[in-house]
């Protein structure tokens, strides 16, 4: 049997400890106290009274039962405080530098902790052989561990919670070591390459080459030790700069050599951020991860004038409005047991929803006549007549001799249906402001125009407005004529009389027919009609016949015609005109 501690109990031990425990049941002897004298109950059973082995023994207590300091929200300005006080308890450790104590972390030297409970990076070669940055003994504060309170909103996402600034300067140290033997390793290249040039400059005096060659060639080789070491900083910064460019070119969107000279000017843009439109930090609010702001950051401005009026104008146009009524109106019907849904059929909702309406203002009206009719009150909701509303009234109003008002209200102006002052297609005038009593009608000023939506001609349309007036005019002067002369015409002949027996049956206008011809296109009428009434597929694809249809044609073919409400057209062919 193991205690809270970890720790085997023999078996005298546990006997012992099972004792004393049955005694504090029965009474015989005191409860137990925790470190704040509170009594434990001795009836409490083992899982709640014993402390978990990862607590650590700190004696008889309930405390890891509770939670400690979780009805406390830390702010982010509390939480930077207790990392700060737990650095400064830190950084006050003056003296010699210290070394490594036996049972202490391996890693880091620190003897609050073991090495499996290390939270640092490990180490090359740990600091218990080095001697070499022992870490302080005090635990630095861990807030995210809730031990001291739960964090709250901002403190839990800032995403610098507890960074020491302090622990960028072995970075910068590390990468400055990193330069420092990049920088010695180009010099022994440069230096390598001068010995061989040194030597290849000997190898050739020895061979007998000239002197003055030689000295060019030393002289070329200081130039290129120059340039190498002038030029050392600026290669690895143009390779830099080249990957740098690449980079950004890849996340621009296009890509390619293209986008290099782009780098700087990635975001010159012309319009104007959410957030800079107002910089008063009681404006309305932005959120960075969102990219919203929901409310007028400039609510004083005219809503005519500002050109952006917050995100939640935007939910309230176009069809925001009738989406969100027809939603509550399926809600409510849901509620009351119809099964619809606007999403998977939005047009049943639509339709439903209207005839709702619809049969809410019938209701409405019936039940305002129900009452109207109950209580007799028709003649006073009616509305007077128009020729009384002009009429004299009780109202007193004054005027002065310049026709402003010096006592009483004046009366209101009617407002037009139409906009005020709005000029519609370059006209120069509103609608409305003048009338045609010719045609009785409204139209523009400007053009004379009386169409509504027609664009502006000027005083070439009044022009063309008033020939088109007088061509009317001519017009209708013309027609009366003519009536009047076929007037005269028509009562001569009628006076007059038919004369001759041809006039009366049109003998007179007839066209000559030629009698040959007239057989002959009987016949061919007579043999198209046989054919078709044979075989009405037999008959031949005429489409490439040109010929045009003459008077002997016409004639035959009337003839042929049969009418089916003439009444003796089931007597032709036969030479019995009545029943015998």
């Amino acid at each position: 049997m193991a205690s809270a501690g970890g720790e085997r109990l023999s078996s005298t031990e546990f006997k012992k400890k099972r004792e004393i425990e049955e005694a504090r049941k029965n009474g015989t002897l005191p409860p137990e106290q925790d470190a704040d004298g509170n009594l434990i109950n001795p009836h409490n059973p083992e899982y709640i009274s014993k402390r978990p082995w990862y607590l650590g023994d700190s004696g008889p207590s309930l405390k890891h039962q509770t939670l400690q300091n979780q009805s406390h929200l830390l702010s982010i300005h509390e939480a930077d405080e207790l990392y700060l006080r737990g650095r400064r308890v830190a950084d006050k450790k003056t003296g010699p530098p210290p070394k490594w104590k036996k049972g202490a972390c391996k890693n880091c030297g620190a003897t609050s902790h073991k090495t499996t409970e290390c939270v640092e990076r490990p180490r090359k070669v740990g600091a218990w052989k080095t001697n070499k940055d022992i870490q302080s003994d005090e635990v630095l504060v861990d807030v995210r561990s809730q031990k001291f309170g739960k964090l709250a909103f901002d403190a839990k996402r800032d995403q610098w919670l507890g960074y020491d600034p302090k622990e960028h300067a072995k970075t910068v140290e590390r990468y400055e070591k990193i330069e420092d033997a990049r920088k010695k390793k180009r010099m022994e290249e440069v230096n390598r390459k001068l010995q061989r040039a040194a030597e290849k400059k000997k190898r050739r005096e020895k061979e007998g080459g000239d002197a003055g060659t030689g000295t060019g060639s030393n002289s070329d080789s200081d130039s290129d030790y120059e340039s190498d070491v002038a030029s050392e900083d600026d290669e690895f910064r143009d390779r830099d700069g080249v990957v740098f460019s690449e980079r950004v070119a890849r996340q621009g969107g296009v890509g390619g050599a293209q986008m290099k000279t782009t780098v700087r000017n990635l975001r010159i843009r012309e319009d104007t951020a959410k957030y800079l439109r107002n910089l008063n930090p009681n404006s309305a609010y932005y959120d960075p991860k969102t990219r919203s702001m929901r409310d007028n950051p400039n609510p004083e401005l005219n809503p005519e004038d500002s050109v952006y009026a917050g995100d939640n104008m935007v939910r309230f146009t176009g069809d925001a409005q009738k989406l969100a009524s027809m939603q509550s109106f399926a809600w409510e019907a849901h509620a009351k047991g119809s099964d619809i849904n606007p999403v998977a059929n939005p047009s049943q909702i639509e339709y439903m929803k209207k005839q709702y309406e619809e049969k809410k203002i019938l209701l409405q009206n019936e039940k305002k006549q129900k009452i109207l009719d109950k209580y007799g009150a028709q003649q006073n909701h009616a509305a007077p007549p128009k020729e009384l509303l002009l009429a004299q009234t009780e109202s007193y109003v004054e005027y002065s001799r310049d026709g402003r008002v010096v006592k009483g209200i004046e009366r209101a102006k009617a407002k037009s249906k139409y906009m005020e002052d709005v000029y519609e297609s370059n006209h120069t005038s509103v609608w409305g402001s003048w009338f045609d009593r010719s045609e009785m009608g409204w139209g523009y000023a400007c053009c004379h125009s009386k169409v509504r939506t027609s664009y502006c001609t000027g005083e070439e349309g009044k022009l063309a407005l008033e020939a088109s007036k007088s061509q009317m005019a001519e017009r209708q002067m013309l027609s009366a004529s003519t009536q009047v002369n076929e007037s005269s015409s028509l009562s001569e002949k009628d006076g007059a009389g038919i004369r001759k027996r041809s006039e009366m049956y049109g003998e007179n206008i007839a066209p000559d027919l030629d009698e040959k011809k007239l057989k002959k296109a009987l016949k061919k009428a007579a043999k198209e009609k046989k054919q078709g009434e044979l075989d009405d597929r037999k008959r031949k694809y005429n489409s490439m016949d040109n010929s045009d249809v003459n008077a002997e044609d016409m004639e035959a073919y009337k003839l042929l015609k049969t009418r089916a409400d003439d009444p003796m057209a089931k007597l032709l062919g036969s030479d019995v005109l009545l029943d015998e």
